[in-house]
C-alpha cells in the first residue's frame, strides 16, 4: 500500500519508484489514484478556507467522489519475461534448478523491475524441458516494460515471437544481438542431450557443445540458433519466464 505520509509535493515520483523498487503495477495504480484524491482534497481545503465552508463536508466529497479510484486494480494475469544480465558458462550452471535458482535470484535483486516469484529458465536438459516443467499459460507473456512476447503458452509455442527477448529484470534493453542457453526447440521440447552441455553440469561432462538462441530475433530460430557453443569457454545468459 502507499503510505500517507508521502503525500507531499516534493515526492511526485514516489508511485513511479514504487513500480522501479518490485511493488506490483496494482499498488503503483492505487498509490497514483490515492495522490490524485490527496491532492483534490488540499485543493478543494484551500478553496473552503477562502469561502469558510466546512472541511468535514470538503472532505466528505471528495472521499465519494474519489472512492472508486482508490481501490486496488486487480493484480496482472500475464507472465513476465526477462533475460539475465549475468552470463554462464554451460558447464556451471547447477542443471535445471541451478538455473532457476540463477533467474529466481535476478528477480529478487534490489534494481529488478519484476515481481518477486517462480521463474523458471527456458532450458532443457534432454528429458525435462519447459513442455514439461512450465504452467503453460493461456495469459500474454511480457517484458519487464509490458512489451507482449506471445499471447499465451501455445502461441509462445508455435514458431515465432512478437518481440525479440531483448530485456532485463532491471528494464535494461540490451543493444544489439546477445546469447541465452536453451537446448531447447521453439516448441519448448528439449533437444537432444548432446546439445545441453550434459544436462548443464560439469561432472562428468560427456558433452561439451550447449544450444543457445538470442536476444534479436522473432522467426523460429529464436531459441535454437546454434547448437556448437563451447561448454567450457562461452558464457551465455540464461532466459526466464515467471510461472
Amino acid at each position: 500500500m502507499c503510505p500517507l505520509e508521502t503525500f507531499d509535493a516534493r515526492e511526485d515520483l514516489y508511485c513511479f519508484n514504487l513500480f522501479q523498487h518490485n511493488f506490483s503495477k496494482a499498488n503503483r495504480l492505487h498509490c497514483l489514484s490515492m495522490r490524485v484524491a490527496w491532492r483534490l482534497y488540499l485543493y478543494i481545503l484551500r478553496i473552503n478556507k477562502e469561502a469558510h465552508l466546512n472541511n468535514l463536508l470538503a472532505m466528505t466529497f471528495v472521499a465519494a467522489l474519489l472512492m472508486p479510484l482508490a481501490v486496488p486494480a486487480a493484480e496482472p494475469n500475464e507472465k513476465i519475461v526477462f533475460v539475465t544480465n549475468e552470463s554462464f558458462k554451460g558447464k556451471n550452471l547447477g542443471g535445471l534448478t541451478g538455473a532457476d535458482d540463477k533467474c529466481r535470484t535476478e528477480a529478487d535483486d534490489p534494481a529488478s523491475i519484476v515481481p518477486s516469484g517462480n521463474y523458471l529458465a527456458w532450458l532443457s536438459d534432454g528429458t525435462d524441458s519447459p513442455d514439461t516443467r512450465f504452467t503453460k499459460s493461456s495469459h500474454p507473456y511480457i517484458l519487464p516494460d509490458g512489451s507482449k512476447i506471445a499471447e499465451d503458452y501455445s502461441d509462445l509455442t508455435d514458431g515465432s515471437i512478437l518481440h525479440p527477448l531483448d530485456m532485463e529484470a532491471t528494464g535494461n534493453r540490451i543493444n544489439g544481438a546477445d546469447k541465452f542457453w536453451t537446448g531447447t526447440f521453439a516448441d519448448g521440447k528439449s533437444a537432444s542431450h548432446s546439445v545441453t552441455c550434459t544436462g548443464w553440469k560439469a561432472d562428468p561432462l560427456t558433452y561439451h557443445k550447449g544450444m543457445h538462441g538470442q536476444t534479436d530475433l522473432t522467426t523460429s530460430s529464436w531459441s535454437t540458433l546454434h547448437a556448437n557453443d563451447s561448454c567450457t569457454t562461452s558464457y551465455s545468459r540464461l532466459l526466464c519466464f515467471q510461472q
